[in-house]
C-alpha cells in the first residue's frame, strides 16, 4: 500500500491540494465579514487610525501575493519531485 498506491495517489493529488491551499489563503480575507480579526481587518483598523486605507490595502495585497507565491513554489517543487516517482 505505502509503496504502490500512496505515491500514485500523492502524485495525482498534489496539484489540487496546492490549489485548495491557495483558495484557503485567498478566502481567509472573507473572514473579515464575520467577527474574525484577520490581516484584512487589522489593515482596515490601522487605515482608519492613520486615514490611509490605500497603503494598508496594498500592503495586505502584497502579503497575500507573497503567501500565494510561496504555496505555488512548494506546489511546483513537489510536482517535480513526485513526477518521476512512478
Amino acid at each position: 500500500m505505502k509503496d504502490i498506491i500512496f505515491p500514485q495517489a500523492l502524485r495525482i493529488a498534489i496539484p489540487s491540494l496546492g490549489n485548495v491551499a491557495r483558495d484557503i489563503v485567498k478566502g481567509s480575507s472573507l473572514a473579515a465579514m464575520t467577527t474574525v480579526l484577520d490581516i484584512f481587518q487589522k489593515a482596515k483598523i490601522v487605515g482608519g487610525c492613520e486615514f490611509d486605507y490605500m497603503t494598508m490595502y496594498v500592503l495586505v495585497a502584497l502579503i497575500y501575493w507573497g503567501i500565494c507565491l510561496v504555496i505555488g513554489w512548494v506546489q511546483k517543487r513537489s510536482e517535480k519531485r513526485f513526477k518521476y516517482l512512478m
